[in-house]
């Protein structure tokens, strides 16, 4: 058994030493860094420096909370992107709708030429009515229909002139 504890006293040795070697060839290797805190901040993250360069550590909560933010910006960024569709829509109508109002002003000031026109048209016709009454005899008319022999002449005349018309018309 002494042979055995020895045996097994001297692998576990070559073991170490095996182990030891190899730290100390990594060690010259490996270019160990320093970091160290700098300050701690009130939300709970670290501003630390590494090799010189300061970063700043957050906790598993403010990156949560900052993925929630970015899924909440690419929600409001498809919303943006919406309205401004829609704005651009709307846009194009409101132009649609100045369009309308300038024909609807042209159209308005047609109709106002028009409207300038027929009434100036209606007081010349009026004008021409009013200067066509003074050569109208007032009165005269109405005594040549009371006139005795035009009488006659209606009552005695008017049978003639209907069988004259009647017998024409047969003729034809």
């Amino acid at each position: 058994m002494p042979h055995r504890e020895s045996s097994y006293a001297m692998t576990l040795k070559r073991i170490l030493l095996s182990v030891l070697l190899t730290m100390i060839c990594l060690a010259g290797l490996c270019r160990a860094q320093e970091a160290k805190v700098v300050k701690q901040l009130d939300d709970g993250g670290y501003v630390v420096e590494i090799d010189g360069k300061t970063f700043r550590a957050i906790t598993a909560d403010q990156l949560w909370s900052w993925t929630q933010l970015q899924s909440q910006s690419d929600v409001d960024k498809k919303d943006l992107a919406l309205a401004n569709a829609e704005i651009a829509k709307l846009r194009g109508a409101l132009e649609l709708a100045k369009r309308d109002v300038e024909i609807a002003k042209k159209d308005a000031q047609l109709e106002h030429g028009n409207f300038v026109r027929a009434m100036a048209m209606y007081e010349g016709e009026r004008k021409l009515r009013v200067q066509a009454e003074t050569f109208i005899p007032h009165g005269k008319v109405d005594s040549f229909f009371n006139n005795p022999f035009v009488r006659l002449v209606n009552e005695f005349g008017k049978p003639f002139l209907q069988s004259w018309v009647t017998s024409r018309r047969q003729c034809h």
